[in-house]
């Protein structure tokens, strides 16, 4: 009786002391090794969680393109009005990211290439493809704009093809030639003339549309290489080269480089940055996004990188954003960046609207409201995975319109930045995915605090019933013993 006693007391103890402290370990310790392991799935390798969903996106990635319509060219052309700019759409396209010809590189990196697919939901969209939409003629505006690099001869040429093909500097399309069938501008068959006799006209294919020969065509096809996190999961999703170069070899200094996600991979640490950087080839270049804080998604803390007036600044809010202007002797107000040199042309890249430019972009337009809610380019990242959770990539593509003095066809143009479209690009959680996401990312850690709680409460419970017991054994035996002792004297 007195052994089994004996055994139940320190059975109390010893369970109590097991619970309590592993209670205290879980409570205490719970987040590191939570989200450690994580790390096995976070890294990309051929045999990981993430190589699935990297090799082409399952959770779905939309498009939404929404097309400016000039009402009024021939009344801004001839300066009595103002141009005025209606917004249509948007037309919303699936967009997807396929990875192939992979190579897994010895120090930790893949290199692959990057096949780009949208398609059309038409039932999401407010419009069809077949849409007419009034807009800059971009071919005659991109020739003209190398009409200063021209020798006498091609001028003369040019003028005069411009008189005979070209009628006006602005054309009526569909939405679909505008973006990805494209379309056949005869000015383009006089470019053969100019490469015969050694005119630089830049790369301007046969065939013109903002998004001709991207979609899905093995034509315009990146090659990536990035960081695998194999070794370093702050590395993760890095581009280390784009097209085997790791300077665009457009801008100069830092502007050059390439550097940051592609959007899909990000460090583990990127959320504890101050500065987040999305690369987009179609720029040649990377955009900077700052931390604005913290901020509570889907039940999950997160961190949110916004764009400010300093992301397309030429140097007078940020001076580090210098080396993007390439031409030191013209200065333009801040808001929009210069593509010029990247895609041959002038064109210039912005927010939508011009929000967060100067101004003035607005000053010789109508039809421009910024809103940071609908224009303002946003990534929200898990703040301690550093997972994409949600991404509002909002971008303007405008053609910079100038007169040229004693060229006939464009010595009369007014000096505008013409907004042509906008895109946001935006990802869709289903909502069982989100569901899960929540579940893991959110009730899981609750669920194991509040088993940690449990745990030393137990633990306490069971070292204060043993503690109870082994007090009342002992009372019981002394009171036994005097018991036995007074019979004794008796």
């Amino acid at each position: 009786m007195y052994s089994n006693s004996v055994t139940a007391r320190c059975l109390y103890y010893v369970c109590g002391n097991i619970t309590f402290i592993l209670g205290l370990f879980i409570t205490l310790f719970w987040k590191p090794l939570f989200y450690s392991s994580f790390n096995s799935d976070l890294r990309l390798t051929s045999g990981s969680q993430n190589h699935k969903v990297w090799t082409e996106n399952t959770v779905p990635i939309y498009t939404k393109i929404y097309m400016f319509n000039w009402t009024n060219p021939e009344q801004t052309l001839s300066k009595s009005e103002k141009a005025n700019f209606t917004e249509m759409g948007p037309y919303i396209f699936r967009y997807t990211m396929k990875k192939s010809d992979t190579v897994w590189n010895k120090n930790d990196t893949v290199t692959f290439n990057l096949d780009r697919i949208w398609d059309f939901v038409p039932e999401m969209s407010n419009g069809n493809l077949s849409d007419s939409v009034t807009n800059i003629n971009a071919v005659a505006i991109s020739l003209g704009h190398r009409v200063k690099e021209f020798n006498s001869v091609g001028k003369l040429i040019m003028n005069q093809a411009l008189r005979l093909i070209e009628r006006q500097v602005y054309i009526t399309k569909s939405v679909e030639e505008l973006l990805f069938e494209g379309y056949r501008d005869q000015l383009l068959s006089v470019i053969d003339i100019f490469k015969k006799l050694g005119i630089n006209t830049g790369s301007i294919p046969g065939r013109f549309g903002w998004y001709f020969n991207k979609n899905a065509t093995a034509d315009d096809r990146p090659i990536f290489n990035i960081h695998t996190g194999t070794d370093d999961l702050n590395l993760l999703g890095e581009v280390h080269s784009w097209n085997y170069k790791t300077e665009c070899g457009v801008y100069s200094a830092q502007c050059d480089r390439v550097r940051g996600s592609l959007g899909d991979l990000w460090p583990k640490n990127a959320a504890e940055k101050q500065t987040a950087s999305v690369f987009v080839p179609d720029f040649c270049g990377a955009i900077d996004l700052t931390k604005q804080g913290p901020r509570t998604l889907h039940g999950i803390e997160t961190v949110r990188f916004v764009s400010t007036e300093k992301t397309f600044d030429n140097g007078v809010k940020n001076p580090k954003n210098s080396c993007y202007s390439k031409n030191t002797t013209v200065s333009i107000p801040y808001g929009v960046r210069d593509l010029s040199e990247c895609v041959h042309g002038p064109i210039y890249a912005s927010f939508p609207h011009f929000y967060s430019a100067d101004h003035t972009y607005r000053l010789d337009i109508n039809g421009m409201n910024p809103v940071a809610a609908k224009h303002q380019f946003s990534i929200t990242l898990h703040k301690e995975l550093g997972m994409l959770m949600e991404i509002l990539g909002r971008l303007q593509i405008n053609v910079k319109v100038e007169p040229y003095p004693g060229f006939g066809f464009f010595s009369d143009l007014p000096e505008i930045m013409v907004p042509t479209f906008w895109f946001e690009q935006y990802i869709e959680f289903p909502k069982d995915l989100e569901d899960q996401l929540t579940l893991l990312l959110n009730y899981a850690p609750i669920l194991i605090s509040l088993i940690g709680y449990v745990l030393i409460i137990a633990g306490v419970i069971l070292i204060i019933v043993g503690y109870y017991c082994t007090k009342y054994y002992r009372e019981s035996e002394s009171f036994d013993e005097l018991i036995f002792f007074d019979v004794l004297k008796r």
